[in-house]
């Protein structure tokens, strides 16, 4: 027993140790918008966005002219009697809407980046979110832990008690003092957890786990699931179905494209030619145009409009996806909203009052150490299980959020 009481001891003073600032709260609105702020994938979508945004006035300019300049029939034999100097400049005409098609594309292509960049801050404070549950839930858990050590001890205090007036065999002392340890070991693995999630949550916004800063689950519950109407609403207003969309629209653009490149391209020449054998200057005008002889590309249409196809069943299929997701996070919000009410109302009440009833009953001598000891117990899992459904209903509320397309702050009441 005295092994036990000095590593009780040990870990008390290194609890005391530890205290000395200022504790201040770090509530989960905080914690997402530091994520957010801090957050490579996020910026690196916003960049994206900005050079694919940049890209659009561009695509829509005309062709650049060219311009050529050349001497012909001088040198050698000829000397420079007979010498050609010709300058002119040519420029493209754009008669099938290729420039527009261009433009279409690069726009098409700028709207994907801006709601690609929104995507990725959802995900990004979703993430947030659920590690900032992960990591209450463990600051809770190890929380009840340290009461559940404090009844062992207790336990342990009056099983000694017991055996010393003769009430109880050795062997009680020695079942108290195993599940002692047994908490102490519990103990233990709720410290690591608990260091391990706040080094993942404080690494979102790229930060040393700060343990002035307490991190508790908000205290208000979340509203109810959100009706059909809302759904509906949302998921029309969802990034990813923002994304399918735009997808249809950019592969238009592309079978425009398409159907533009299948009219040639003209380029109209104009010039001035000066002859020095007769010293007079003369104009030059002409007209180019490709011939479709070698390539006359036949497959591009209709691969542009194959992929056009392919977007509108993509779009489909991410507005069943987006539903099918949304109805799951609901009803898991209202599974997880009643098991934490049951447990709170019925469970954990119940299991309190048998602990303080077998407690009472074992100092007084009606009850043996294992009815004590399954009381603790039976009180110590049915908080865990209302710890773990308070996080739970936090999860299922991030996934909500996420799967309707908004960022959970931390603030959503009944």
């Amino acid at each position: 027993m005295l092994w036990l009481l000095s590593m009780l001891l040990c870990l008390g003073a290194a609890r005391t140790a530890g205290a000395g600032p200022v504790a201040v709260s770090l509530p989960m609105d905080e914690a997402v918008r530091r994520a957010l702020r801090f957050d490579p994938g996020v910026a690196a979508a916003a960049a994206r966005a900005d050079a694919a945004a940049r890209r659009v006035e561009p695509a829509g300019r005309p062709a650049n002219p060219t311009l050529s300049a050349g001497v012909e029939n001088v040198g050698g034999g000829l000397g420079d009697r007979v010498a050609e100097t010709t300058v002119s400049i040519e420029q493209p005409l754009d008669l099938g809407g290729a420039r527009g098609a261009r433009r279409a594309i690069a726009a098409g292509e700028a709207a994907l980046a801006r709601i690609e960049a929104e995507d990725a801050a959802l995900e990004s404070a979703e993430r947030a979110a659920l590690t900032y549950a992960d990591a209450c839930a463990a600051e809770a858990r190890l929380a009840r832990l340290r009461r559940a050590r404090l009844d062992a001890v207790d336990a342990v205090g009056a099983a000694a008690a017991r055996h010393r007036a003769g009430g109880a065999p050795r062997s009680e002392v020695h079942r108290a003092e195993a599940a002692l340890a047994l908490r102490v070991v519990e103990l233990r693995r709720a410290e690591a957890e608990r260091d391990r999630t706040r080094r993942r949550l404080h690494a979102m916004w790229g930060a040393a786990p700060d343990t002035t800063e307490t991190i508790a689950l908000p205290n208000s519950r979340p509203g109810p699931p959100p009706d059909s109407a809302t759904v509906a609403a949302a998921i029309e207003a969802h990034p990813a179905r923002r994304l399918a969309a735009a997808c249809v629209e950019l592969e238009d653009a592309r079978v425009a494209a398409a159907r533009a490149a299948r009219t040639p391209e003209l380029g109209v020449l104009a010039g001035v030619r000066r002859l020095a054998e007769r010293g007079a200057t003369g104009f030059l005008l002409g007209v180019s145009a490709p011939i479709p002889w070698m390539n006359r590309d036949p497959g591009a249409l209709a691969a542009a409009v194959a992929e056009r196809a392919a977007a509108r069943l993509a779009e489909r299929a991410a507005i069943l996806r987006l539903t099918t997701e949304a109805a799951e996070a609901a009803a898991r919000l209202s599974e997880t909203e009643e098991s934490l009410r049951l447990l709170e109302m019925h469970a954990r009440p119940a299991a309190a009052a048998a602990y303080a009833a077998t407690l009472e009953g074992y100092a007084a001598g009606r009850f043996g150490y294992l009815e004590l000891a399954e009381a603790q117990r039976a009180l110590l899992e049915t908080d865990l299980a209302a710890l773990d459904a308070a996080a739970d209903r936090w999860r299922a509320l991030a996934r909500l959020h996420r799967a309707l397309g908004r960022a959970l702050a931390g603030t959503e009441e009944r």
